[in-house]
């Protein structure tokens, strides 16, 4: 699930360089909250009608934790057009491009 979410950009939050002395308690990467001892991830796909108008939008949830969806401009409540979260995907869209192969390059 790690590399799942890694694809998709989920908890890629920018930060300075990590503090080795103390643990920092609002760090989005917990590993205990995202595979305790198996993991889910729900991506829903919504389909939203106001004055006559339709828009799709995703949002996303790990093991029911809702996630926040910034690298496609998400809002409060976890929701992201669909099209910007497609273009946001062209990393996992192109194989990794290329990243996969460099793990196992001589």
């Amino acid at each position: 699930m790690v590399a799942i979410f890694s694809a998709i950009g989920l908890l890629n939050e920018k930060h300075e360089a990590l503090d080795n002395t103390r643990r920092d308690p609002n760090t989005e990467w917990d590993t205990s909250k995202i595979v305790p001892f198996s993991s889910e991830m729900t991506i829903e796909r919504l389909a939203c009608k106001s004055q006559g108008m339709s828009e799709e939008y995703v949002r996303i949830f790990i093991n029911d934790a809702l996630q926040p969806l910034s690298f496609c401009g998400g809002d409060k409540d976890g929701l992201c057009r669909l099209s910007e979260f497609l273009d946001s995907q062209s990393y996992a869209r192109n194989d990794g491009e290329g990243d996969f192969e460099k793990c196992f390059s001589p």
